[in-house]
């Protein structure tokens, strides 16, 4: 879940737990999601991204603007943004699981999290420029900026 899109963690996980039970009901039971964290390190709706940058990339045409490619954040403490979110792990409610909404504070939902998700991947590549190549120079410096701003460790 959460390929096409920068919502966050936490709406993933009710959303994973809605179609478990939706498949479980018509003689589908017992699956998992895996969340793809790549970008939603700073998680936006496209209406929030829409009340943000909406009005400028339509009135520029600028790609660097475009819901599929939003700026990426300038500091961790940012919204409606794009940075790396969560790294990839096994465990859905590990040590930073509090920046995902799954926190000790919200037990129902970090229960769900443990029930419904496999783990957290990056499947998307949020930190290419419009997920091109890779080896042009808006990428690399769209990696760095993502990199640098994650609110998230990326260290084991």
């Amino acid at each position: 879940l959460g390929a096409t899109h920068y919502d966050s963690v936490a709406d993933n996980v009710r959303y994973a737990d809605r179609l478990r039970a939706a498949l479980a009901s018509r003689g589908v039971p017992g699956k998992y999601a895996v969340i793809d964290t790549a970008d939603n390190g700073s998680p936006f709706t496209w209406q929030q991204w829409d009340a943000r940058w909406g009005a400028r990339f339509r009135a520029t045409g600028n790609l660097r603007f475009q819901f599929d490619n939003t700026p990426t954040c300038r500091t961790p403490a940012e919204q409606v943004c794009q940075t790396l979110g969560h790294r990839p792990t096994w465990d859905p409610v590990g040590a930073e699981a509090g920046k995902l909404g799954l926190g000790e504070d919200n037990p129902s939902l970090r229960s769900t999290a443990a029930s419904v998700v496999d783990g957290y991947l990056w499947f998307g590549r949020g930190w290419r420029w419009m997920q091109m190549g890779g080896t042009d120079a808006a990428t690399r410096k769209r990696s760095v900026r993502m990199g640098m701003t994650t609110p998230f460790s990326q260290a084991q």
